[in-house]
């Protein structure tokens, strides 16, 4: 169950969902041309989220990591998608354009299964 479902049932409160399984913050690099979720970046879907909301919770970075090429984490001047920091730079900048009197929340990435062996794989077969 997403976590803005159970968000929604304990506190009342109006929850809506844009989250898309398998994007990035940083544009992969070299993606997958028959897997469509490789081209997407956070940041690239800003303008599609509701533009009333008073909190907005961003969930990312795991896919970064562990989908496909790492991304390269590069330096706090980034300002291109290419590495993480400039994907996060863009990613928060449109964000608070679009959400000047919101209250921006960032959650950090899950643990992946493999993070401590190279591996990897979401599927178990790497335990």
């Amino acid at each position: 169950m997403f976590f803005w479902y159970i968000l929604s049932e304990r506190t009342g409160a109006v929850c809506v969902g844009f989250g898309i399984g398998g994007t990035r913050i940083a544009r992969q690099i070299y993606p997958d041309p028959a897997d469509a979720v490789a081209f997407l970046q956070l940041h690239t879907r800003v303008s599609q989220m509701d533009k009333d909301a008073d909190i907005v919770v961003m969930f990312g970075g795991t896919n970064d990591f562990g989908n496909g090429e790492a991304t390269p984490i590069g330096n706090i001047n980034d300002r291109t998608d290419e590495s993480f920091y400039g994907g996060l730079h863009i990613l928060c900048d449109k964000l608070i354009n679009r959400y000047p009197a919101a209250q921006l929340v960032f959650l950090t990435p899950t643990h992946r299964l493999g993070e401590n062996n190279g591996t990897l794989s979401g599927d178990g077969s790497n335990l």
